[in-house]
């Protein structure tokens, strides 16, 4: 983490598949801020705990140019915080969150901040625990996010007619596995 501190015109940053932890999300939360160039966050697939996650939320929200940002499977259910920070990333497009577990309070946390993010085009929630409470709170937030395309709820808490009916109401939802 040391040698990322002198990266601070970095713009992508991937660490997926690499076994970090608390501690190691602790570290980079320290080093994040400097790095004001940064527009791409990957670090999916990583043992990341409730700890690990409240520190990277603060340091994300220093992070302005922020584009996209994945955190696919990373260990813990709780990105209520990281979500929560989204609403400081002005030009955020496109949010990972799938293969976490997530339930409605992430979901709900996604809905406030939808509408200080403009340029939203994609919010992935495949495969976490999402039920129909969560996905209307979506739903009610979407008329306030007209850039945003596509929002992935495939193998969630949603039964097949709520799925339907969420769909035929909002075609934005996507709850099918293509």
């Amino acid at each position: 983490m040391e040698a990322l501190r002198t990266c601070s015109h970095l713009e992508e940053l991937h660490l997926s598949g690499n076994l970090l932890g608390d501690l190691t999300a602790a570290r980079m939360a320290l080093v994040l801020p400097s790095m004001s160039h940064l527009s791409v966050l990957d670090l999916s697939e990583n043992r990341i705990g409730n700890e690990g996650l409240l520190s990277l939320s603060k340091a994300i929200m220093n992070l302005k140019s922020l584009r996209k940002i994945q955190l696919t499977s990373v260990g813990d259910s709780e990105l209520g915080a990281v979500t929560a920070s989204l609403r400081h990333c002005p030009f955020i497009q496109d949010v990972g969150l799938g293969w976490n577990n997530c339930g409605d309070d992430v979901a709900q946390e996604l809905a406030k901040v939808l509408p200080f993010c403009h340029d939203l085009t994609r919010i992935d929630l495949e495969c976490n625990s999402v039920s129909a409470a969560g996905v209307e709170a979506l739903v009610k937030a979407l008329r306030s996010c007209p850039a945003l395309q596509v929002i992935r709820l495939w193998k969630n808490k949603v039964s097949l007619n709520e799925a339907q009916g969420f769909s035929q109401m909002e075609r934005r939802l996507n709850f099918s596995s293509t």
